[in-house]
């Protein structure tokens, strides 16, 4: 009799032609086993690792369980159980963001580009798949990280437009949880840990401390080989190949005219015996050399060999792993190791058996009835169940909504959203977009509005994506919030520019800046775009401010500072102008007749600058430019007709026949041309 206790588990091993059950115990590093039985099913109740008849299962359940019961001496309430990894997808999955340049990446973004990655994994599972119900992630891992192309082993740090990675990720189909979990109903169980055969007998067979190695481990059953791969200190990827023992017993069958059930003591005798002796379907009795037998079922056993090579260089890269570790009754099938280390191109003391008996660190009863590679697996899922690092289903709540996630044994928030319907770009904000444009020949920035990053609750307390995650617990996601564009008008940034202040007739007058967008007038209110080149001045000139007071420049006198000046004398802040009636402005061409050594030199005014109008064309139109004694050519831009806030190519600026600069002065008879091209 045992005393039962919190530190045993039950695990059961429910394979396609027996139940294997023992209670288990971990201490010091090793694992007990207490107490085991094993029971055969009644009848094909399985095929191919899949539940069909859930009443016979469910009876070869109850008969270990009873078995149990009655030399632990206590009622058996839980098991710690595994899903073949008959209907184990393995998907590639990838994704890409566009990310924010100027940001630095942080650990988050990464985690929600997997999780988009994860996601489009599962939808195309979930399409190929089409009525095949939900499916759980049972694992995943990452292939390749790409910034902007460019392929790294790591992006946080890095800065760039566009992060791209590719995962591989292995799921698990509901239907095959949930016929596991009708069976431990019908016996009175329930399931303490669910995990995959592949994950149990990686934990017994090749621990963390082996998985540097770039190994295979298959677990051959009755009806299933499921297979998985290690390199690099980690599982890289799991599957299955629906062809196993029994693939090699019907061969058996077929070859000597018997019985199922008999055809499996046939095979298991070709392991032993030079000749075997069996009772065909006639009752005849038959002894056929142990040769016979094996040219017979030959074709089989290379069509298992085969699937099971195929499946574990798709896993590894398409080579061939370091060395492959075999486990399972259907492991001793005889020619399979040998034919295996041929289709893999191995040397055949690279592929072997792993018994139950040669693991370290596994106590087995004295007269151990599961010491072959038969034991392993259940092994396996007693460990991964007392270390708690079993895959459990828990319910979570997301946003109000209940769902049912596998558990890993680190369960964490972004786990749980990477299996549920959640947009994986909501988790992260994008910063407004930033608007760059020249002024005054200097490059601006106005930088957008940043993001707002999602918000996370975990019953109620403020969380993150790495916070971890219980059975019943409620998760509140909010999603990020995306920063609005950058956006400015001329307008806003004069008020950096400085009225140009001069004194006419001993008034302060304040001349407001002048705007020029791509070379044209510009009015405050004018959007600004990216690329645009502003230009903020204060320049005016003596002619320009008589215009703009009214004032005929030929029926006035016009001195600055106390001294004549001519009209395209360019005013400086504190200039006192002078206006008095009386005849027209006198001719200065030299600023030296004039005593006035303080104004800066301008060229000589031709006599036809001072006239009243000046008659140039424009595009070929006249056009008359009056109220100033000497336009400059910018003066003519009011009269183009061309929309100059919606650029339609190049825009060609010519004077008489040449590029033009827009601080010439303008002539009659000037021709000026201002077009797209």
């Amino acid at each position: 009799m045992l005393e039962s206790g919190a530190d045993q588990v039950f695990a059961l091993d429910i394979g396609t032609r027996t139940v294997n059950g023992i209670i288990a115990t971990y201490r010091e590093g090793w694992l007990e086993i207490l107490a085991q039985e094993t029971a055969e099913h009644q009848g094909r109740a399985m095929y191919d690792g899949q539940i069909h008849d859930i009443p016979r299962v469910a009876g070869a359940v109850a008969q270990v369980k009873a078995a149990l019961e009655t030399r632990t001496g206590y009622p058996l309430s839980g098991a710690a159980i595994a899903a073949a990894g008959r209907a184990l997808k393995t998907w590639r999955g990838g994704a890409t963001l566009e990310i924010d340049p100027l940001r630095e990446i942080d650990p988050a973004v990464v985690r929600a580009l997997e999780f988009a990655a994860l996601r489009q994994a599962r939808e195309e599972v979930r399409q190929q798949g089409q009525g095949a119900g939900d499916f759980y992630c049972v694992g995943h891992g990452v292939l390749t990280y790409t910034l902007d192309g460019l392929e790294l082993t790591s992006l946080v740090g890095h800065r760039g437009r566009v992060i791209g990675t590719e995962v591989i990720a292995t799921f698990l189909p509901a239907s095959v949880v949930n016929s596991l979990f009708s069976v431990l109903r019908r016996t009175g169980l329930e399931a303490t840990h669910i995990t995959l055969e592949p994950i149990a007998a990686l934990e017994v067979t090749i621990p963390e401390e082996m998985r540097l190695l770039n190994l295979a481990l298959v677990d051959v059953g009755a009806g299933t080989s499921d297979i998985a791969v290690t390199r690099d200190g980690a599982v890289i990827g799991y599957g299955m190949v629906p062809l196993a023992g029994d693939e090699v017993t019907e061969a058996v069958a077929e070859a000597c005219v018997v019985d199922f059930h008999t055809a499996e003591k046939i095979k298991r005798a070709l392991g032993t015996e030079e000749r075997v002796t069996f009772n065909d379907i006639l009752y005849n009795e038959v002894t056929l050399p142990r040769e016979e037998i094996l040219t017979a079922i030959e074709p089989a056993v290379d069509r298992l060999a085969a699937a099971v090579s195929e499946t574990i260089r798709e896993l590894n890269g398409g080579r061939p792993p370091k060395s492959v570790l075999c486990v399972g009754g259907g492991s001793q099938t005889p020619l399979f190791l040998s034919r295996l280390a041929v289709y893999l191109g191995l040397p055949e003391n690279r592929v072997g058996i792993k018994k139950r008996a040669q693991l370290a660190g596994i106590l087995a009863p004295a007269e151990d009835t599961l010491a072959g590679p038969e034991g392993v697996t259940v092994a396996g899922i007693a460990l991964t169940a007392l270390k708690k690092k079993g895959q459990n289903l828990i319910r979570v709540e997301v946003n109000g909504r209940e769902h049912r996630v596998f558990n890993p044994g680190d369960l964490r928030v972004v786990n749980c959203l990477s299996l549920l319907e959640y947009e994986p770009r909501t988790l992260f904000g994008k910063n407004g977009r930033d608007l760059r444009f020249f002024l005054n020949g200097q490059e601006m920035v106005v930088y957008g509005e940043l993001a707002r990053p999602a918000a996370v609750r975990v019953n109620g307390a403020e969380a993150d994506l790495q916070t971890p995650v219980k059975d019943g617990d409620r998760i509140e996601v909010v999603p990020a919030q995306i920063g609005r564009d950058a956006a400015a008008k001329v307008g806003d940034f004069l008020g950096d520019a400085v009225p140009l202040r001069v004194f006419l007739n001993s008034q302060e007058v304040s001349l407001p800046p002048f705007c020029r967008l791509n070379d044209a007038p510009a009015d405050p209110e004018t959007e600004l775009k990216d690329g645009d080149r502003l230009w903020i001045e204060g320049r005016y000139t003596l002619g320009q401010l008589l215009a703009l007071n009214g004032l005929d420049p030929g029926a006035v006198h016009v001195t600055v500072n106390g001294n004549p000046a001519p009209l395209d004398y360019l005013l400086k802040a504190g200039d006192a102008v002078a206006i008095t009636e009386g005849g027209p402005q006198e001719d200065c061409t030299s600023l030296a007749e004039a005593g006035n050594r303080s104004l800066v030199a301008a060229p000589p005014v031709e006599e036809t600058a001072l006239a009243d109008v000046v008659r140039v064309t424009v595009n070929g139109q006249e056009v008359v430019l009056s109220g100033q004694a000497t336009p400059l050519f910018v003066d003519a831009l009011r009269y183009v007709e061309l929309d100059l806030s919606k650029p339609q190519g190049k825009l060609k600026v010519l004077l008489n026949g040449r590029p033009a600069q827009y601080t010439e002065r303008l002539k009659s008879g000037d021709a000026i041309e201002i077009r797209w091209e």
